[in-house]
C-alpha cells in the first residue's frame, strides 16, 4: 500500500511540474510586467489553464481506478 501511495505522490509531483512549466511559459510569452485589469485577459488566460486542469484530474482519476 506504502508503494502505490508513493507512485500517486510522484504523479501528482510530476503533473504539477509540468503545469508550472506550462505557467512560465505562457507568462514569459505575455510579459508585460504587470497583471492586467481588463477581464477579457484573464479569461484568455483561464482557457489556456482549463485544459491543463482538466487533463491533470484525468490522469489522477484513471490512476486511482486502476491502482
Amino acid at each position: 500500500m506504502k508503494r502505490e501511495n508513493n507512485k500517486l505522490i510522484y504523479l501528482i509531483a510530476f503533473i504539477g511540474m509540468i503545469a508550472i512549466f506550462l505557467l512560465i511559459l505562457y507568462f514569459w510569452n505575455f510579459k508585460e510586467g504587470y497583471l492586467s485589469k481588463n477581464p477579457s485577459d484573464w479569461g484568455s488566460f483561464g482557457g489556456y489553464i482549463s485544459p491543463i486542469l482538466s487533463l491533470m484530474t484525468m490522469i489522477i482519476m484513471i490512476y486511482t481506478i486502476y491502482e
